[in-house]
């Protein structure tokens, strides 16, 4: 993934350029106060990535090979930023020994700024990242966690640029870390300011809402002198309400036509609840697409597809794409007590199409799905593309059970839609 090799090659010219300074300004080296300096350095440039790759952009998109993607390695950088940003303190601590410097480096004292906001730093990043990965927080309130982690970057770069280290002192070093401090700044402010002005303005009109106790499609048609949208299968797009521009939520295209599209999701929030109350004529702002889902899709002439609660959605445009000689068989799993809103337009397409055959799994009768049912619902071969969408831990289980049958990992394809 081009995505990870640039992450690779962004720590290795840290490396790089962290052993010239060393070089360039030779010094007794003590293994405690090398360990404090690297993991404050790559640290650093890990929380600049961490804001650049929240950006919601197709070239990160396209880089990563998926927003999904992007937003996985995102997560993952900001826990090893944590785990960076708490040792760096420390290993001072230790280097220090037996002199007692806890407080220098632990207690914020405004008359030392550069500890000052070093230490607001660690402790604004460890507050926020541990909410996040601790409390399972409504969306809106998660959203403004992430808008105070630009807090993280400002007090981290004053720390880098006030600081006496070899950033300081080595001209390219100072030149990388501000560099990239700079970077991140100017995306944070981008996204929490300026994104909501300059990002596509697409307004559709509410045409149709069809729902019951769990899921709701609704049916939109492009307004006047706003710019069409063209979605691939499989994609996705933000969508928000006239009045509130800043709440987004990504829903799956279920279908296009002309000016119609059509979108579905299940009502589990404040958000999807407001939208059973949208009227005809109501105005939606959508901003997409976005996902890579379906782009080999064309390939695949043996498939499966696996699907999990709402993540049913991605496959109803998928299937309308396919050719006389692909082949496929899905199987969704779901409760028995869920309603079939979105089962039935499959079970249509099942009679209409020969070659897609549609099983629906009832986990609370027959229990969890794993790589034996789907075995007795779907022929596995080597040849067999396997694409999931659902629950993080189904979509886990079932990627590192299916290789037992033949399937080659390269063959699975997963999107996590969940963009928290």
């Amino acid at each position: 993934m081009t995505g990870n090799l640039l992450i690779a090659i962004t720590i290795i010219v840290t490396g790089y350029l962290f052993t010239l300074a060393k070089i360039y300004n030779p010094e007794t080296i003590r293994l405690w106060s090398f360990l404090a300096q690297i993991s404050g350095l790559f640290g650093s440039v890990l929380i600049s990535l961490n804001f650049i790759l929240a950006i919601r952009s197709r070239i990160i998109e396209k880089v990563f090979d998926g927003l999904d993607k992007a937003y996985k390695v995102h997560n993952k950088i900001g826990n090893i930023a944590l785990i960076l940003a708490v040792n760096h303190p420390l290993f001072l601590i230790i280097n220090s020994l037996p002199f007692n410097t806890s407080k220098l480096y632990l207690v914020p004292n405004i008359s030392n700024p550069a500890y000052f906001f070093g230490i607001l730093t660690l402790y604004t990043l460890i507050v926020l990242v541990s909410i996040t990965i601790f409390i399972d927080l409504p969306y809106k309130f998660w959203k403004k966690t992430h808008e105070l982690m630009g807090l993280v970057i400002i007090f981290g770069s004053l720390h880098s640029f006030l600081i006496i280290s070899d950033v300081s002192t080595f001209l390219p070093l100072r030149i990388w870390i501000l560099g990239f401090n700079f970077v991140a700044l100017t995306a944070y402010f981008y996204k929490r300011y300026f994104y909501y002005f300059f990002r596509p303005k697409n307004n559709y009109i509410v045409k149709k809402i069809t729902h019951d106790k769990n899921y709701l499609i609704i049916d939109l048609t492009v307004a006047d002198n706003s710019k069409l949208i063209h979605f691939n299968p499989g994609q996705f797009a933000f969508f928000s309400l006239a009045g509130n521009k800043r709440d987004e939520h990504p829903f799956s295209i279920l279908e296009e036509s002309d000016k119609f599209l059509k979108i579905g999701t299940k009502v589990i929030g404040k958000f999807t609840l407001s939208l059973t109350e949208l009227k005809s004529g109501d105005l939606v702002s959508v901003n997409g697409p976005f996902g890579t889902f379906a782009g080999n899709l064309h390939r695949s002439k043996e498939m499966v597809w696996i699907s999990g609660g709402i993540g049913i959605t991605p496959f109803l445009s998928m299937i309308k794409s396919l050719k006389p000689d692909q082949t496929v068989t899905m199987v969704h799993s779901t409760k028995s007590s869920e309603s079939g809103i979105f089962s039935d337009l499959f079970k249509n397409y099942a009679y209409y199409f020969p070659n897609f055959n549609f099983n629906l799994h009832f986990s609370d009768l027959t229990g969890r799905l794993n790589e034996n049912l789907i075995a007795s619902y779907a022929s596995l071969t080597e040849n067999t593309h396997v694409y999931m969408c659902g629950p993080n831990k189904m979509m886990e289980y079932i990627s590192h059970q299916l290789p037992k049958k033949g399937i080659k990992r390269k063959r699975i394809i997963f999107e996590d839609f969940n963009l928290k």
